[in-house]
């Protein structure tokens, strides 16, 4: 990439969009989420998804050693949870507590959510200051037929240029 390319590189990464989830997994210390736009299906037989976490996250490394993880999928209406899964609070203790339920896997699903999709890590792939896991769709439910929540919509964005 030569130096002249980062403006428009960066403006033009940081102009697509992207769905908002909450990835949720569990940990030696108990349960892990955070908000993420880097997800989407990546095969259909056997349904499969990629998430991308950044390195350094304590869910990364969580998903990392459970080798599980869970995408609940956000409704247009949920800014203020995402907004709450980015923030560096106990996210699932702090009032107003997220309803929170198990999965199959034992993972913690978000009441709140449209939907969510449990899944079995398949494969990691550390790519620059990411981590990409590559997770076999095991259950998934749609409780709600609604408009996901986008980084548009929601007016977030993750993207762009390291700087």
């Amino acid at each position: 990439m030569r130096a002249t390319d980062i403006g428009g590189i960066d403006a033009a990464l940081r102009s697509m969009p992207y769905g908002v989830y909450i990835v949720t997994t569990r940990g030696p210390q108990g349960d892990h989420g955070l908000t993420a736009s880097w997800v989407m299906q990546v095969a259909k037989a056997p349904p499969t998804v990629a998430v991308a976490l950044h390195r350094g996250s304590a869910s990364a490394k969580a998903v990392s050693s459970s080798r599980v993880f869970a995408v609940n999928v956000l409704s247009v209406e949920s800014r203020e949870l995402a907004e709450r899964f980015i923030t560096p609070v106990d996210r699932f203790d702090a009032p107003p507590q997220p309803t929170v339920v198990r999965g199959v896997l034992r993972l913690p699903l978000l009441g709140e959510a449209i939907g969510w999709l449990e899944c079995e890590v398949k494969q990691e792939i550390e790519l620059g200051d990411h981590v990409l896991f590559l997770g076999e769709v095991v259950t998934g439910e749609l409780k709600k037929a609604d408009l996901p929540l986008t980084t548009i919509a929601a007016g977030m964005g993750y993207g762009g240029v390291a700087r």
